[in-house]
């Protein structure tokens, strides 16, 4: 299934490693980019305190919403709009029992299957602070590689330099072509990035794949105050 250049994972032994990766907490709050019809919403949500999608196929967002309520999902929110345009840290603090730390950054946590034709734009909007605790992200395979190479490499350029400025690069997972729903699409990977001179458990991470990426991102810095 397909929609707005996007197509939709439905193997649920990946799905759930995908959930994995984003290291839900009970406390912890989620921004899911392109959930389509909720079925990585679904397995996330039971796990953390409050879980808000942004969906831009309002038929998409309603079925998402429906489907959450027959499984009687309550901590989510699913926001039709183009995730380009809102402002996700204004939706975060329209939850008032979010938590924030002393700086007033928001811990919160990204994760999405992000369509190829927007996926630069929405990794820089990631990583554009206050920056999330976590980032998962499924991208194109080209993509990850070019997040995830290093120096001297084919794949390495001006955003294998952006991104592994901030953070660390690690390649997850791989997703094979047959685990989407109705597509021919390429195998995936994920990878994560760090933040350079930290440790792995607080840097900053973003992820990479083959056909997909996964990434995710660690903030703050130890030295920062804990979460309230």
């Amino acid at each position: 299934m397909t929609r707005l250049g996007q197509h939709f994972l439905a193997d649920p032994n990946l799905l759930h490693k995908i959930a994995a990766a984003l290291d839900p907490g009970a406390e912890d709050v989620v921004l899911e980019i392109g959930p389509g019809t909720g079925n990585l919403t679904r397995i996330v949500a039971p796990q953390v305190q409050r879980l808000i999608a942004i969906e831009r196929d309002r038929r998409l967002a309603s079925e998402c919403g429906m489907r959450n309520v027959e499984c009687g999902i309550k901590n989510v929110t699913v926001v039709p709009g183009d995730a380009l345009k809102l402002n996700w840290h204004a939706l975060l603090d329209t939850v008032p029992d979010i938590p924030h730390s002393a700086f007033r950054i928001p811990h919160f946590k990204v994760i999405g299957n992000i369509p190829y034709y927007i996926t630069s734009p929405l990794i820089a909007k990631a990583l554009t602070p206050p920056l999330p605790e976590r980032i998962v992200f499924l991208v194109q395979r080209e993509v990850a590689d070019r997040l995830a190479a290093r120096p001297g490499t084919k794949p390495y350029g001006a955003l294998s330099v952006g991104v592994q400025a901030t953070c660390r690069v690690e390649q997850l997972l791989v997703v094979p072509a047959g685990a989407w729903c109705g597509s021919r699409r390429s195998p995936s990977r994920s990878s994560l990035p760090g933040r350079r001179g930290r440790s792995a458990r607080s840097s900053p991470r973003v992820s990479a794949g083959d056909a997909s990426s996964c990434g995710t991102r660690s903030w703050p810095p130890p030295e920062s105050p804990q979460r309230r």
